[in-house]
């Protein structure tokens, strides 16, 4: 699997609620083969996916591993907390 599919497949995981699942086991996959320095969209993307999928705590931990932050990074982040009506968490 290479970036390209994992964004193709986390994009659509993140319309999917309520598969948690094989969201972890692509984070997984994703952290094991060191994939998040390589490549900011695809870390973009778990932030977007996790974020979707109400798991704000784990969309916080992607973040937080990106080596470099880009506006699409913070903008997935903030769009998380905003979709669950935690708006002081977005500000900060």
């Amino acid at each position: 699997m290479n970036s390209a599919t994992s964004i193709c497949i986390l994009k659509s995981c993140g319309n999917i609620k309520g598969i948690v699942d094989i969201n972890n086991q692509f984070q997984n996959e994703i952290v094991r083969k060191s994939l998040l320095r390589e490549n900011i969209t695809l870390g973009n993307a778990l932030i977007d996916m996790f974020g979707k999928c109400d798991e704000l705590g784990k969309a916080q931990n992607i973040f937080e591993e990106l080596p470099v932050r880009d506006d699409i990074s913070w903008n997935s982040l903030i769009a998380g907390y905003v979709r669950r009506e935690l708006c002081h968490e977005a500000l900060n």
